[in-house]
């Protein structure tokens, strides 16, 4: 969206709100869905189980794509293009590829059996239709029943983590709960947005390019804050791969209570309004992360033993660490939203340059320790940070060519 239609657009009205709010509530949902999990596997199913995870993240980034580029053409007037039909292409091509690909990801990450990423492979029509229909919602402006779909799909996962626990399955057995998780929400909001689709058979190749081009920024900041779990899981020890995942979640906690910021930031920053703004931003995160190491270092082993039990007390010394990291991320994100913002990807570059490196040079190094990991992974966002922070004080920076709707960006179907 332009700045100007942004502005007509307001997120605070027309039901914004309360999108808002339901959007912090699906994230909180997220955290207690994790914590559920990672109490009733233990350290290590949950190493495994984070494993899976962090590839179902990946491979459902489409889902995201979906929604922001079915909303643009929404809002534009463009009611043909759905993106229904072509959701289910995807979704299918992506779960054809899944599928193939599980005996491969079952070695890697040290499964014993491929069930699990065959069950998630199921799940991938489900995210990429949810993503369109969620598309719809917005593009049309229905803010009220897409923040009910977002409850929706957190609040189903919380279910299935809950009844998972309580029949004592394994990690196989979560995943076959959370693929009812999936589509249970999917056609909650297909049947909502269905007066909005006028073929659900028509496939929209026109998307294509735009799917493909869309969401580069939200790609690598994924990247860059979740492949040190998968790497984790293949060269640390079980137990330690499970503290790791658990430990990261008070990285993921600062970097996405944050991202209020850099969403806030977007519009400001499309129109070129110079330095200020960002270096606003980003000092105000930096606080909040700063609060939040505060906190860390203060009860670390309480804040283990209440969130994950005695099992995760390895954790806790690695605890500001991570919380370190995440505030890295953060700034990360705040500096990569206002580049985008301004129709730059220079720094996307850095950052997706970055990870890739830091990622071969723990593999190549054959790291086995989690502070050698995170490291790493902290070096790499520190590059991106200060390599984006001179970029902005070198110049103030113009208005971008284009802004893509930022009313929501989806974390993904984690939540996390």
């Amino acid at each position: 969206m332009s700045a100007s239609a942004a502005e007509k657009a307001s997120p605070v009205s027309n039901g914004g709100w309360l999108l808002g709010v339901c959007m912090g509530l699906s994230n909180v949902l997220g955290y207690a869905f994790v914590l559920i999990v990672s109490r009733s596997l233990g350290p290590a199913d949950f190493g495994a189980f984070s494993a899976v995870n962090n590839t179902a993240i990946f491979l459902s980034l489409p889902a995201s794509a979906f929604q922001v580029v079915v909303a643009a053409h929404q809002a534009r007037g463009h009611a043909h293009r759905s993106g229904i039909g072509l959701a289910l292409l995807v979704g299918g091509a992506l779960m054809l590829v899944t599928a193939a690909l599980s005996p491969v990801v079952a070695d890697l990450f040290h499964l014993g059996s491929p069930v699990s990423v065959l069950l998630v492979a199921l799940m991938m029509p489900a995210y990429t239709l949810t993503g369109a229909a969620q598309g719809l919602l917005l593009g049309h402006r229905r803010l009220a029943a897409l923040a009910g779909v977002y409850v929706a799909i957190s609040a189903a996962r919380v279910v299935s983590a809950i009844v998972a626990a309580a029949l004592g399955v394994g990690v196989v057995g979560v995943f076959a709960w959370l693929l009812i998780a999936a589509w249970a929400p999917a056609l909650m909001a297909l049947w909502l947005a269905r007066h909005h689709v006028q073929k659900w058979r028509r496939f929209e190749l026109g998307l294509v390019q735009e799917l493909l081009t869309s969401n580069g920024t939200l790609a690598v900041l994924l990247a860059m804050t979740s492949t040190d779990v998968l790497l984790a899981r293949h060269l640390l020890s079980p137990h330690e791969a499970g503290a790791y995942a658990f430990a990261g979640l008070f990285g993921k906690v600062v970097f996405w209570g944050t991202q209020f910021v850099a969403l806030t930031l977007v519009p400001i920053a499309s129109r070129g309004a110079g330095r200020r703004p960002v270096a606003g931003a980003l000092g105000l995160v930096l606080s909040m992360g700063l609060v939040a190491v505060v906190v860390v270092a203060a009860v670390p082993t309480q804040l283990v033993q209440i969130l994950g039990g005695s099992e995760y007390l390895d954790a806790a010394d690695v605890l500001i660490a991570f919380t370190c990291l995440g505030t890295l991320w953060a700034l990360c994100q705040v500096l990569l939203f206002a580049e985008m913002a301004r129709g730059h990807r220079g720094l996307t570059v850095v950052a997706l340059a970055g990870t890739a490196v830091g990622a071969v040079a723990v593999l190549v190094l054959d790291v086995h320790t989690t502070t050698a990991i995170v490291t790493t992974y902290a070096t790499v966002a520190a590059v991106v940070v200060l390599v984006g922070s001179g970029r902005f004080l070198l110049r103030a920076g113009g208005p971008g060519a284009e802004v893509i709707n930022t009313e929501v960006i989806d974390p993904g179907p984690t939540g996390l």
